[in-house]
């Protein structure tokens, strides 16, 4: 699911509804993988990157590849 756009209060009951199927939620907003989500779209020095949350993506059986992660702007576990 790619959240873009979304105002927090419909972030945070998708997020909910999904539950701990494996559904990869993605996003492009600050704070989205702090709401929940498991990979957020950022632009740097005008290059678009990704942030990570393998804890959340943990929890619902998604497992990222060493190499995704060492790609990733910012990986969290939370």
């Amino acid at each position: 699911v790619f959240f873009s756009g979304w105002n927090e209060s419909g972030v945070a009951e998708t997020i909910r509804r999904v539950g701990v199927r494996p559904v990869v939620l993605m996003g492009s907003f600050d704070g989205f993988l702090e709401m929940g989500g498991m990979v957020n779209f950022v632009k740097r020095q005008k290059r678009l990157r990704f942030e990570i949350n393998i804890g959340r993506a943990r929890e619902r059986g998604i497992e990222f590849r060493a190499k995704l992660l060492r790609l990733a702007e910012r990986v969290i576990d939370r």
